[in-house]
């Protein structure tokens, strides 16, 4: 029996030149190799010192693996009759790592019940082919498991042949399951699938497909899978050049946007609803305070007439419940205007226009003279900026919150309001929900008044909400509550900070342009 290297030395070199490959004759028998190429170095790492030193025992060195999966020996128990047969099979490096080999045998003997006893054999290194299918194998099933979890799928288009190679998360959309569909398929088939009303898209998504021109933008459609339901797909795809350039696949990908389309539908009919809801309240609040004022018109007059002809007749308590009478009526008048300026400002009837800030505050202290004169306040004012607002309600704005601080100033201390403005921070316009496309204006209008603590500061932009009495302060708890409609009108917020007898100050964040 012939051991290794061959007897023949210029036969052993000739059989390692000619192949890269490892070369061998088997004793299936007794399970020995008889003879093995030098190339077992190379592949296996195994010098012929290392089999020598092993003697018969090296064998199951590279071919029993510790997880009992070679199956080399048992192999050649189910081959009959064939002369040559291929097979692949793992093995052990010296290192202890596995090498895969796809081996060719030749039988050469065969022992008397028709098994092979001695084969040859041609053995291929494919370990990092095999590595390679086994990644690629892993990565298809994770990005199948991906596909489902996220209800998409990719598909392939060959611009040459004019076929469909798709994904199974694409036959799912559609309806069909794995091995249900051919690997090659017409785009006939998927286009049969695209709702009537939209066949217009298919039409254009071909064109562009064919013109070379690709579907980069994101597409909507509506199809009909095999069971009848409808969804919505959303797609994008990308050319793919060959090796030379030339244009020859389109990648893309498809995704069931469904449900996020039935939470649109299902939103903008919310939003449609609550603008409705919205638009009868403004109109009645609207109606319901013009309506009132001839009435009340009425009471003031009646009262006058009352005060002035009879009031010697009335004596001290019905002059007492006239005069609280007349009170009553005025706050009323002040009630109903107030009601009447909030609803005017929910309907937004006004245009958005350059604004310039500096000449509204201008003219908001103007028309605020004499109380700042009466209460000698100091107006501090940095340089406003100029943005696109609706002016008349900019004036409102400064009007209800300059007033504010002025009413509520401290007597034993000299009034100050400090008028600025600066760019918000990332994180204020992140705490606000604020797009951050948008270019926005901090305006802070501060104050050294009798201020109030924080867990109200929400509480005083609510409608007719208020810190004080009505004997202490006048007022009907509207100006907040219009000052913070007219924040909102703008797309943009209004919040207090405030500390007790230090003072307030109010900020509000507007956009420099109307995106809408």
């Amino acid at each position: 029996m012939k051991t290794f290297p061959h007897d023949n030395p210029n036969l052993n070199q000739l059989l390692t030149d000619l192949s890269p490959n490892l070369i061998y004759i088997m004793d299936v028998i007794n399970q020995q190799f008889t003879y093995i190429n030098p190339r077992i170095q190379d592949i296996l790492g195994y010098t012929y010192d290392d089999l020598k030193e092993a003697g018969n025992n090296w064998a199951p060195k590279i071919l029993e693996l510790p997880d009992g999966k070679s199956g080399v020996w048992s192999h050649y128990a189910k081959i009959r009759g064939n002369a040559t047969v291929k097979y692949k099979v793992k093995v052990l490096h010296k290192n202890g790592s596995v090498k895969y080999l796809k081996t060719q045998e030749t039988i050469l003997k065969w022992d008397k019940d028709g098994h092979p006893s001695e084969v040859l054999g041609i053995a291929e290194d494919i370990t990092i082919q095999q590595n390679l299918s086994e990644e690629l194998a892993r990565s298809k099933h994770s990005f199948g498991l991906l596909e489902e979890m996220l209800q998409c799928g990719s598909w392939e288009y060959d611009l040459i042949d004019h076929y469909l190679t798709c994904s199974n998360g694409t036959k799912r959309l559609f309806g069909y399951e794995t091995g249900e569909l051919p690997e090659k398929i017409p785009t006939s088939f998927f286009k049969a699938h695209f709702h009537q009303d939209d066949l217009d898209i298919a039409e254009e998504i071909e064109q562009k497909i064919i013109s070379l021109e690709g579907i980069n933008e994101h597409y909507n459609w509506r199809i009909i899978a095999k069971d009848g339901q409808m969804k919505y797909l959303e797609g994008k795809g990308m050319l793919l050049p060959d090796k030379k350039g030339n244009y020859t696949k389109l990648l893309a990908a498809t995704a069931d946007i469904t449900i996020l389309k039935t939470y649109e539908a299902k939103l903008e009919q919310k939003i449609n609803d609550l603008k409705k809801s919205n638009q009868n309240l403004e109109q009645f609040a609207y109606i319901a305070s013009h309506d009132l004022q001839e009435p009340l018109r009425k009471i003031s007059a009646f009262g006058e007439r009352l005060s002035k002809k009879y009031s010697g007749q009335l004596g001290e308590e019905g002059l007492l419940y006239l005069n609280r009478m007349t009170d009553a009526s005025v706050r009323m008048k002040l009630l109903i205007d107030n009601l009447l300026s909030y609803s005017r400002t929910t309907r937004k009837v006004d245009d958005f226009k350059e604004t310039n800030l500096n000449l509204i505050l201008k003219d908001v202290l103007n028309d605020l003279e004499l109380k700042i004169e009466d209460k000698n306040v100091r107006i501090i004012s940095g340089n406003l900026p100029t943005l696109e607002a609706i002016p008349s309600q900019m004036n409102q704005l400064f009007m209800n919150l300059i007033s504010n601080a002025i009413k509520f100033s401290k007597t034993e201390e000299r009034p100050s309001i400090e008028i600025t403005a600066k760019t918000p921070s990332p994180e204020e316009l992140s705490a606000h929900n604020l797009l951050e496309i948008n270019e926005y204006i901090r305006i802070s209008i501060k104050d050294n008044g009798m201020g109030f603590e924080m867990e109200f500061a929400e509480k005083i932009f609510e409608i007719f909400q208020r810190l004080h009495g009505r004997s202490a302060f006048e007022g009907s708890g509207i100006g907040l509550a219009i000052c913070k409609k007219i924040a909102e009108n703008h797309e943009g917020v209004i919040f207090a900070r405030s500390e007790p007898e230090v003072g307030t100050e109010f900020v509000i964040i507007l956009p420099r342009k109307q995106l809408s």
